[in-house]
């Protein structure tokens, strides 16, 4: 099981499942996080906390305690 946190710059993966409250699972939702969406890990700042993906053409950027709380599955080429 891996986390969106521990996703490498310009690697890719598939959301699989957001373990968090409903509010910011309906808030993640609303911004295109959904299972068996694609994201991609695009920029990190200074401290590598927060860190920017792009997910449904949108740039989102994650606090990294909020982005271990998303399982992703695949690697950069998409596959499972």
């Amino acid at each position: 099981m891996r986390t969106l946190d521990l996703l490498s710059l310009n690697e890719s993966s598939y959301i699989k499942e957001i373990n968090t409250d409903n509010n910011l699972k309906n808030r993640l939702f609303d911004l295109g996080f959904i299972t068996n969406q694609k994201i991609t890990c695009i920029c990190n700042s200074p401290a590598k906390n927060p860190r920017a993906y792009i997910v449904m053409n949108s740039v989102i950027a994650l606090r990294n305690e909020d982005a271990k709380k998303i399982i992703i599955e695949g690697d950069k080429d998409g596959t499972y």
